[in-house]
């Protein structure tokens, strides 16, 4: 038979386990726990869920006495259910007070995250998506965020898309748009993608993905581009940088010619502009 001082270490994590998951201030830390820091969020914000909890039945109980509080209203329908399915067993009046804490704390660690974003969004004009991202900012340049994401912030402040370079060469450019999974994986929606060449790690952009959201926009405009979204783990991003298309003229004046290619026919130059040219 399970000890009563286990079922209730249970319950409390389970509660603290809601209440931080669900919680856009706490979630972000929680998430990237792992092992007991995960056993002691949920224990110790589901105890505090459990003494709040206490506290508001207590203001509700009021001035009842233990007689009219045992055979009348909430407990006396849990006891006549209790009976019912037990019938053997007491019901004492401690355990209908237990049920009814409990079930106060579970509504607590379900909604009260609902409401602490509602007043946020209120207090700050902004929506769910910012609040949400603001939270997270905060860990941003610290050990237990994910990589990349001081760059993410970084897009989102000036307004520009990030080129992720990927550990087989493969290149995206295009906005963060959230993460996925537990901070592992990173949603873009890309605007080019292309390839970095083996010899000089030159940026070859192939695919023009803005054309496509355009039209599919003009044309249909229930279309939802999340999904298209790209998802890319983090484990595979290899380099990642804010990308403004307006300089990269700019950045081509500046460049080296690419190296010369030899073949058989003898010596070939390609310039930044991908023209070729003989040599000698």
């Amino acid at each position: 038979m399970i000890k009563p001082t286990i079922f209730f270490v249970l319950i409390t994590t389970i509660i603290g386990y809601v209440f931080c998951y669900r919680c856009h201030l706490i979630n972000p830390r929680f998430i990237k726990s792992t092992g007991y820091h995960t056993f002691l969020h949920s224990a110790i914000w589901g105890f505090a869920g459990i003494l709040l909890s206490a506290f508001i039945f207590w203001l509700m109980k009021g001035e009842t006495n233990a007689e009219e509080l045992y055979t009348t209203g909430l407990n006396g329908l849990l006891k006549t259910a209790l009976n019912s399915i037990f019938p053997q067993i007491y019901v004492p009046i401690y355990l209908l007070h237990c049920i009814q804490i409990i079930a106060i704390a579970f509504a607590l660690a379900f909604f009260l995250p609902s409401i602490i974003l509602f007043l946020a969004c209120l207090i700050s004009g902004k929506n769910k998506g910012f609040v949400r991202a603001k939270a997270f900012e905060k860990i941003a340049d610290s050990d237990e965020s994910p990589e990349f994401s001081t760059v993410y912030y970084k897009s989102w402040e000036f307004g520009l898309p990030v080129a992720f370079t990927l550990s087989n060469r493969k290149v995206y450019i295009g906005y963060i748009v959230g993460s996925a999974g537990h901070l592992n994986d990173v949603l873009v929606l890309p605007l080019k993608s292309g390839y970095r060449c083996e010899k000089e790690q030159r940026l070859e952009l192939v695919t023009n993905y803005e054309p496509v959201w355009n039209d599919i926009s003009d044309n249909n405009k229930q279309v939802e581009l999340s999904k298209f979204l790209i998802c890319l783990p983090i484990r595979e991003v290899i380099h990642a940088n804010l990308h403004d298309f307006k300089y990269k003229d700019v950045f081509k004046k500046h460049e080296k010619p690419r190296a010369v290619e030899q073949n058989k026919h003898g010596s070939y130059s390609i310039d930044g502009n991908g023209n070729v040219s003989k040599r000698g």
